[in-house]
């Protein structure tokens, strides 16, 4: 798949993500959304979050057409700023003990850390623009096609944070994304004609997006637990 003359490391990765998606979709192996595993608390977890007014962009130009698109198609979604806050990841850190107690007690500290903070917030105001939406095996992702320096070197500060702490950075290259949607409902009748159908309408709608980008402004980060995050109201 040629992303639309966008090449180097970030569009292969984007392209195999995508072309996977695609495979899924067409061999039927999408599995629906069951919930977000209780093993998510024990990664540590930064992730920029946007303005109001980034958030009603999404979820104009993201959010309504991809309801729209499922409504139609039998299909079912829980979505970003609805169900689960819309977020970007910058760097998830593991923690691979299993004293629960200690884990907690670490979470907090580095959440607390007056520079780690301070890091941070000199991101706050960042304008990135996320311009390609994927279909990934049954999820919708939306992408952004540089990566801003800033952003390189924040993750390059993570790594070297969480080593410190005795968590396990776990590797983000070549993609900043926000998870858009997943998928909790199958067509129940004439399943490959409407996932043929959902592929076309989605290749639409990524057509619509990627010639005017979404230009999203981060305004603050949460730092803590993913599972907590992924928990918490769309507007926490």
């Amino acid at each position: 798949m040629k992303m639309e003359g966008f090449g180097g490391p970030i569009g292969r990765k984007y392209a195999e993500i995508d072309l996977a998606g695609r495979k899924a979709l067409s061999e039927g192996e999408i599995q629906k959304f069951e919930g977000f595993p209780e093993n998510l608390k024990k990664r540590f977890n930064v992730s920029a979050r946007f303005t109001s007014d980034s958030e009603k962009e999404f979820a104009e130009r993201v959010v309504r057409p991809v309801k729209d698109i499922a409504a139609q198609l039998g299909i079912d979604f829980i979505v970003a700023g609805e169900d689960f806050p819309l977020h970007s990841t910058m760097l998830e850190g593991l923690y691979q003990g299993a004293d629960e107690a200690e884990r907690q007690t670490l979470f907090s500290d580095l959440k607390d850390n007056i520079s780690f903070q301070e890091r941070l917030n000199a991101l706050n105001g960042l304008e990135v623009p996320y311009k390609y939406l994927l279909m990934d095996r049954g999820n919708i992702i939306l992408n952004s096609v540089e990566i801003p320096y800033s952003i390189l070197e924040i993750r390059e500060f993570l790594t070297k944070y969480y080593a410190e702490q005795k968590l396990k950075p776990l590797a983000m290259d070549n993609i900043l994304h926000i998870s858009a949607a997943r998928m909790i409902k199958l067509p129940e009748e004439e399943r490959e004609k409407s996932f043929t159908e959902y592929k076309g309408r989605m290749v639409e709608l990524r057509h619509s997006i990627s010639s005017t980008p979404l230009s999203l402004k981060m305004d603050h980060f949460y730092s803590g637990s993913t599972l907590q995050l992924l928990k918490s109201s769309s507007e926490s």
